[in-house]
């Protein structure tokens, strides 16, 4: 089993950027109890900006993949089946 976690890995990335979303709309919701308003604020600012690097990160992935079937037509290579995502 190869640990060798890999800088190019984009889908760790949008694992890392999910968990995020979701600890950033815990806390929102944890804040909410004792109106807290400048943490839920902060959280939601958070949540802004992971959001968009998420959709930057899913354009990538999608060009990529996208491409990657456009040349698999104009070669006629064998056709790649990614794995399931855990």
């Amino acid at each position: 089993m190869n640990t060798k976690k890999s800088w190019t890995d984009l889908a760790v990335d949008g694992r890392r950027l999910e968990r995020i979303i979701r600890l950033c709309e815990t806390e929102i919701t944890k804040n909410l109890q004792y109106d807290n308003h400048d943490m839920i604020l902060a959280y939601i600012d958070r949540l802004i900006k992971a959001t968009a690097q998420k959709e930057k990160l899913a354009d990538i992935v999608l060009g990529i993949n996208h491409l990657r079937k456009l040349a698999e037509k104009k070669y006629e290579q064998p056709k790649y089946i990614f794995p399931p995502q855990k």
